[in-house]
């Protein structure tokens, strides 16, 4: 059975998504995927909208860009 990757954390995670959603402007969401060896992914609102397999249920944290002033105080 392959090893889980220790980036895809849930805190590691939801910095690369808050990081993605501060440059690109778009909604970033955690995702639970069924690979054991990548448990999490982090997809933008398009691809997440583009994909199949995926439900509502497998959304496990969202960054919206516009809060991020609001928790910055920017």
């Amino acid at each position: 059975m392959p090893r889980p990757n220790p980036f895809q954390t849930a805190a590691h995670c939801w910095r690369f998504a808050l990081r993605r959603a501060a440059a690109d402007g778009d909604t970033y969401h955690v995702v639970m995927t069924d690979n054991p060896a990548a448990p999490r992914a982090v997809m933008s609102d398009r691809d997440l909208f583009a994909s199949e397999d995926l439900t509502p249920e497998d959304i496990a944290a969202s960054c919206d860009p516009f809060l991020l002033g609001i928790a910055t105080g920017g």
